[in-house]
């Protein structure tokens, strides 16, 4: 019963009264962006500067990491690619972005670019709770952690 409400959670956009949120069918990932679906493969050129030295050497802001996460998580703009999605959201929620945090733990309850670790994700929706994110607050009362 408790996944059944984390999924219906998670699916009806509870994320959608966030900035740049998804409420839109998106699967529930915190600010899924919008764009139609892509007509063709990105350049090389384009996809190497979504990942460059600047996300290496620790120059974006937990926002922008949080962004491009998004754009790897779905393939908007860019070749999908979990693992670099996984990363990129690790990057912004050792920041401490929230929404970030959020994701990450997402992420690690399906199993996606990581193993599934339900201790991982807990201690993710935590941090992210204790900033006060609604969603990060609802799945750890769902979850009873």
């Amino acid at each position: 019963m408790k996944q059944f409400i984390l999924s219906i959670l998670l699916i009806s956009g509870i994320d959608s009264a966030r900035a740049g949120g998804g409420g839109d069918g998106s699967g529930g990932i915190v600010g899924v962006d919008k764009d139609p679906v892509r007509k063709e493969s990105p350049s090389k050129e384009r996809c190497s500067s979504l990942t460059g030295s600047s996300v290496d050497k620790g120059r974006l802001s937990g926002e922008e990491l949080f962004r491009r996460a998004r754009k790897y998580e779905k393939g908007n703009g860019v070749i999908r690619n979990e693992e670099e999605a996984v990363r990129l959201y690790r990057l912004a929620a050792d920041q401490g972005h929230a929404h970030a945090q959020v994701n990450l733990g997402l992420m690690y309850v399906k199993g996606l670019g990581v193993a599934k670790d339900e201790r991982e994700a807990a201690r993710l929706f935590r941090l992210a709770a204790d900033q006060g994110d609604a969603v990060a607050q609802a799945v750890l009362r769902l979850r009873r952690i």
